[in-house]
């Protein structure tokens, strides 16, 4: 079965965790997908309008100039990320962000890139590889969530104060250029080899 997780939060958000298996031919012939040359792309792209027509209302999907996705027949707020064979889609009354990512050491290897000096450490029971791509993953939610405001720079805008591993949650500030900071909370979760993250 495809599907990996359906998460319902307040009854006012709702995520879905897909494996990409299908072909979703009868979606080829989109506009925003016919023009992909790269099938693995498309195929992502594909999925992502199969999963909004089984599992919620007949939203019709589109893209800012930032590459951000928006609802336009609908006032609700969606999110959407891939990585290797697994998407996830979150539609919310409120802007969201999320990210999925598969826990291998290539965080480690590219965390200079965006680990703050004041980034919340790993606890023993975790490991180097975990602890990385949680981070990354972390700020890429953020990121998303914030994207039509600023271009946010990881290592320098994002700070991951705390990590909760009984309750599966993160602290982080946020501090935009105008020096102005936004505290958020995310949650996390652990999906095969795989680590979402989501706002609250």
């Amino acid at each position: 079965m495809p599907l990996l997780k359906h998460l319902s939060l307040d009854n006012q958000t709702q995520i879905i965790v897909w494996r990409i298996e299908e072909d979703f031919l009868e979606y080829q012939w989109i506009p925003d997908i016919s023009n992909i040359n790269h099938m693995s792309r498309r195929k992502e792209k594909m999925a992502v309008h199969y999963v909004l027509d089984n599992f919620f209302d007949q939203f019709e999907l589109s893209y800012d100039s930032q590459g951000k996705p928006f609802l336009t027949n609908s006032d609700k707020f969606i999110s959407i990320s891939h990585s290797h064979s697994h998407l996830v889609i979150g539609i919310a009354e409120n802007d969201l962000g999320l990210d999925i990512e598969l826990v291998t050491d290539k965080a480690v290897k590219i965390s200079r890139k965006f680990i703050h000096k004041n980034d919340f450490g790993a606890t023993q029971s975790m490991s180097e590889s975990f602890h990385k791509t949680l981070l990354w993953s972390s700020k890429e939610a953020i990121f998303k969530k914030y994207s039509h405001m600023e271009h946010l720079i990881f290592k320098k805008q994002i700070v991951i104060n705390s990590i909760d591993q009984t309750s599966k949650q993160l602290n982080l500030t946020v501090e935009f250029k105008d020096g102005a900071k936004i505290h958020e909370r995310l949650s996390y979760h652990t999906i095969e080899d795989f680590i979402l993250v989501h706002s609250n």
